[in-house]
């Protein structure tokens, strides 16, 4: 066939997206972005030793067990992608409404620690301490603030101390915190979807079923991009086959 010719071999510089579906689900959700996907194939041998003469030899082997595998990187920490990662079962949200503060107090808990102000996304107009004639605080001498956070550190040594109160006018933002908890799915079986897209070579889908895990560490302090590695094991599954994965070879991209 002229397709096996030597210059016409599909040589593979691969490209594609990973999606991923419950059991009971009928649509596929993407994780962005996935820069590895591998899949790799065991077989456990019994040989059989003949001791008859000389060197011992192998004259029969049996395969006991195959068992086919799969991993991919996600470098994007989407609340999708950690849900997976965490084994999360739901994505849960904090709606937060836009609103102001004019002279809002509060009671400083400890200086030198970080204290919630109880909203995010701050944008602050002036902070004061609660004197009759207030007396303006200065950031980075009497305190220091994650507006994104709403989080305050009062410096020791400045106009207020603990138990003082200090009074912030400004504004917060309308925001949404979403929060995954991890580990309440252990058992996160999942179709897997490989839908190649290659630069060259040939256009594949990998598609099976499988226990989805986390794996290795997710380094948040890093000099290269994050990344959450998740590993699994296909499982026969009559859709996919006994090894629980099947390969589709869809066109040949030159």
């Amino acid at each position: 066939m002229e397709y096996y010719k030597p210059e016409n071999y599909p040589y593979l510089l691969g490209r594609g997206t990973v999606l991923i579906r419950k059991d009971d689900e009928t649509v596929w959700q993407p994780l962005w972005h996935v820069k590895e996907f591998k899949t790799n194939i065991t077989a456990d041998e019994l040989e059989h030793e003949n001791f008859s003469s000389g060197v011992k030899r192998v004259d029969r082997t049996a395969i006991l067990k195959q068992k086919a595998t799969f991993s991919f990187v996600i470098d994007v920490p989407v609340v999708e992608n950690v849900l997976i990662f965490l084994l999360g079962d739901v994505v849960e949200t904090d709606a937060q409404v836009s609103g102001t503060w004019t002279a809002e107090e509060f009671t400083i808990t400890e200086e030198g620690k970080y204290q919630e102000l109880g909203k995010r996304k701050l944008t602050i107009t002036s902070i004061t301490d609660d004197s009759v004639t207030p007396v303006p605080l200065v950031e980075g001498t009497d305190y220091n603030i994650d507006l994104a956070n709403g989080v305050i550190q009062i410096i020791p040594g400045g106009v207020v101390g603990t138990a003082d109160k200090i009074k912030v006018t400004g504004t917060y933002a309308e925001h949404t915190k979403s929060t995954v908890k991890g580990g309440k799915s252990p058992k996160s079986k999942r179709h897997i979807w490989f839908k190649g897209d290659p630069a060259e070579g040939v256009r594949a889908n990998v598609k099976g079923w499988g226990l989805l895990r986390p794996s290795g560490d997710w380094s948040f302090i890093a000099d290269e991009w994050q990344g959450m590695t998740i590993e699994g094991s296909y499982m026969e599954h009559s859709t996919y086959g006994p090894l629980g994965f099947l390969y589709e070879d869809i066109e040949h991209v030159v």
